[in-house]
C-alpha cells in the first residue's frame, strides 16, 4: 500500500482519519476559494511515497506476508535493489522464507513495523519466519567481504529496526549448529539493531563471529550499536541468546536475554559498555565473558533466576584493563547449579592459575537470594560473589548475600572489600 493510499483508510471507529479528513477538506476547500477569486490556494495533491524506501509488498517485489507463501525471493530482491541511504519496509505481516536471506548492501536500512519486547505475550505484528522447506545457516546473514567472490567492500552501516525474526523451533533442515536469528562474520562495522526481537531458535539469535582472510589476518565486528533488542528461547545446552565473538567497540542498551544456555556470551570484548541489560531464567549464565578481555564496562544491569551464575568471567588479559560493574544487581541465580560449589551472583575465575584474570572492579552491586516465583523451591545461589584465579577484585558499596556465604574469597585472598559492603549469609527473615 502506497504511503497516499494509507493516508485515506478509514480508522478502526468508521470514521476518516484526521490526516485523511484534513486532506479531503483542504481537497473541496480549494475550488472554491479559486472561485470566489481568494488567492492562489492550490488543491491537495496525494502524499508521495517516502524518497528511497521500498515496500517489499509492492507488485514489483510481491511479499504476501500471510505466514504461508514462499517470500524469501521478494525480500532478497527488495534487499538488494536498496540503494545506500535507502530503506527495505516490512509492513506488519508474517515474511516466511525458504531460503536464508542476505545483506549485500552497506547502509541500508530494514523496517518492520513492531516487534515486542515480550514476544510470546504480544506476539510481532512484523516478523520474518522460515519456511517449511528452509535450509539454510541463519535467517538472516551478513559475510565479510571476502567471503563473497567479487565483492570489494564491506558491508557497514546497515539498520536494523522494529523488525522481529521469528525462529518456530526450525530444526534447521541438517544444518549443523541448528539456525541462527542474525549470523555476521567478519569485518562488519557501525551495524544498528533497534527495537528488534529474535526467538524460538535452534541456533543462536544473535550470533557474531571473526573471519581469517587470505593473508591470515582475524577480522572482526566492530562499533555496533544493539538498543531495546531481545533474544529470548533458544534450544540445546549450548545455543545462546546473544553469542559474541571478538565483537569491540561496541554498545547494547536496555537489551533483554532470556530462556537461552547464556543470554550473553562475550568473547575477548574490547571496550563494550552493557547498560540497563537484563538477564533471566537462562540455563546456564545471564553473562559470560570468555578467552580473553580487553575491557568491558556493565552500568545498571540485572540477572535473575539464571540456573548457574548471573555473571561468570573466565578470561584473561593484561593488569590495567578491568571489568567494572556498576548499580548492577544479580537476583536468585543458581537455582540449578552445574556442580555443588557452583550458583552465585557473580564468580571470577580465570582461565587457569597462571593465566589470570584481569581486575574485576564492583561499585554498588547487590547480590540476593530468593526462590522461584511459585515460593518454593531451593532457595540460591550458594555464593553472592566466588572469587579465585583472579589479579584483583575491588568491591566498593554493596550488598553480598548467599545461602553459604556473601563472598568467597579462596585461596588467594585478593578481594578488597569496602567497609561500606554488607556481607552475609542469608538467614530467615524475623516473623
Amino acid at each position: 500500500m502506497s504511503r497516499a493510499e494509507r493516508s485515506t483508510h478509514r480508522s478502526d471507529e468508521g470514521g476518516l482519519t484526521r490526516r485523511a479528513a484534513f486532506l479531503a477538506g483542504a481537497a473541496t476547500a480549494a475550488p472554491a476559494a479559486l472561485a470566489l477569486g481568494g488567492g492562489s490556494a492550490h488543491a491537495a495533491e496525494p502524499v508521495p511515497p517516502a524518497r528511497g524506501w521500498i515496500d517489499v509488498t509492492d507488485a514489483l517485489y510481491g511479499a504476501k506476508g500471510d505466514d504461508v507463501a514462499d517470500d524469501g525471493p521478494a525480500l532478497q530482491k527488495a534487499f538488494d535493489a536498496c540503494k545506500e541511504g535507502g530503506t527495505v519496509y516490512l509492513p506488519a505481516g508474517e515474511y516466511r522464507t525458504a531460503q536464508m536471506l542476505h545483506i549485500n548492501k552497506r547502509n541500508i536500512t530494514i523496517r518492520g513495523s513492531h516487534a515486542a519486547r515480550w514476544p510470546y505475550r504480544a506476539g510481532a505484528p512484523s516478523c520474518i519466519k522460515p519456511h517449511g522447506s528452509f535450509i539454510g545457516k541463519a535467517l538472516l546473514r551478513i559475510q565479510d567481504k571476502e567471503e563473497v567472490p567479487g565483492r570489494t567492500e564491506d558491508i557497514d552501516g546497515v539498520r536494523l529496526v522494529d523488525l522481529a525474526f521469528n525462529g518456530t523451533r526450525h530444526e534447521g533442515g541438517g544444518v549443523a549448529g541448528g539456525v541462527n536469528g542474525l549470523y555476521s562474520t567478519g569485518q562488519v562495522r557501525d551495524l544498528r539493531i533497534e527495537g528488534c526481537t529474535f526467538w524460538t531458535f535452534t541456533g543462536h539469535c544473535v550470533n557474531v563471529a571473526p573471519y581469517t582472510r587470505q593473508d591470515g589476518r582475524k577480522s572482526f565486528a566492530k562499533g555496533w550499536r544493539l538498543t531495546e533488542v531481545t533474544c529470548w528461547n533458544t534450544r540445546g545446552d549450548d545455543v545462546n541468546g546473544f553469542h559474541l565473538d571478538s565483537l569491540t567497540d561496541a554498545q547494547l542498551t536496555d537489551c533483554l536475554a532470556g530462556d537461552t544456555a547464556t543470554g550473553f556470551y562475550h568473547v575477548a570484548p574490547g571496550d563494550v559498555t552493557y547498560t540497563s541489560c537484563r538477564s533471566v531464567f537462562n540455563r546456564k549464565y545471564g553473562y559470560h565473558v570468555d578467552r580473553y578481555c580487553d575491557g568491558v564496562i556493565y552500568n545498571g544491569c540485572s540477572t535473575d533466576r539464571n540456573g548457574s551464575d548471573g555473571w561468570l568471567l573466565t578470561a584473561r588479559g593484561g593488569n590495567n584493563r578491568p571489568v567494572l560493574l556498576s548499580g548492577c544487581y544479580a537476583r536468585r541465580d543458581g537455582h540449578s547449579p552445574v556442580a555443588p560449589d557452583t550458583g552465585t551472583g557473580l564468580r571470577v575465575k580465570g582461565a587457569s592459575a597462571t593465566a589470570l584474570h584481569p581486575p574485576v572492579v564492583l561499585s554498588g552491586f547487590v547480590a540476593t537470594t530468593g526462590v522461584s516465583d511459585e515460593n518454593d523451591g531451593p532457595r540460591s545461589p550458594v555464593h553472592g560473589v566466588h572469587y579465585t584465579q583472579g589479579r584483583f577484585l575491588g568491591i566498593g558499596g554493596g550488598f553480598l548475600e548467599g545461602t553459604e556465604a556473601g563472598l568467597h574469597d579462596v585461596p588467594e585472598r585478593r578481594a578488597k572489600v569496602d567497609a561500606s559492603v554488607q556481607v552475609q549469609r542469608y538467614t530467615a527473615p524475623l516473623p
